[in-house]
């Protein structure tokens, strides 16, 4: 899921940098948004691929990256590790720097030196958004693979133990609301409809 919402927010930076660059003299809704998909879809990548936890399981991708995909790997990590978690300057293709700040003081008009403050920040760069793009969907493949092996495995064991009366007994300790769940009657109907195949998503209102 976090892969899949990181390869969305990259698709959408392609409406968001037009909007940008009309306005780019200027801070403006545009350049942020930009600049708050681009620096999410990392955080969302890293988290899925990297960070562990115990409340899901996980995949490991690494193994079945090529030398390749393993470098946009290690450098999308260290951009989140040294540059968007922590304030630092980040290291991209050739040469620029994720951001960097500044204090100076202009001297080319003696009458008006005043202390200015800068601020630099990526918001756009075509070959690392190509890159990330092209190894997002990579992701999403392997983790498809992945999802399907793990599913028919699960089928295979459950259809081994349908005879086994303590089987169904154990499932119903486990029942799930899926109103609680999903929050919403409509929500939840929307999730159990259709095939129950492939991807379903939505939107709940609070």
């Amino acid at each position: 899921m976090d892969i899949e919402v990181a390869y969305d927010m990259v698709q959408a930076l392609e409406v968001v940098l037009p909007q940008a660059r009309l306005q780019s003299t200027t801070i403006n809704w545009a350049s942020n948004a930009a600049l708050a998909l681009l620096n999410s879809a990392i955080v969302m990548y890293v988290r899925a691929t990297k960070s562990s936890s115990k409340h899901r399981g996980s995949i490991n991708f690494l193994k079945d990256f090529t030398p390749s995909e393993r470098e946009t790997h290690d450098l999308l990590v260290e951009l989140r590790d040294d540059a968007i978690a922590h304030f630092g300057p980040g290291e991209i293709y050739n040469g620029p720097t994720w951001q960097h700040e500044g204090v100076s003081l202009p001297l080319d008009d003696p009458n008006d030196m005043r202390v200015m403050t800068a601020s630099h920040r990526v918001i756009m760069q075509k070959q690392l958004q190509e890159r990330m793009h092209l190894h997002f969907h990579r992701c999403l493949m392997i983790a498809e693979r992945e999802t399907q092996k793990r599913n028919a495995a699960l089928v295979v064991e459950m259809n081994a133990n349908v005879e086994d009366g303590t089987l169904l007994a154990e499932l119903h300790k486990h029942q799930v609301d899926l109103i609680d769940f999903f929050e919403t009657e409509e929500a939840r109907d929307n999730a159990l409809g259709g095939l129950r195949r492939g991807r379903r998503s939505g939107v709940v209102d609070h």
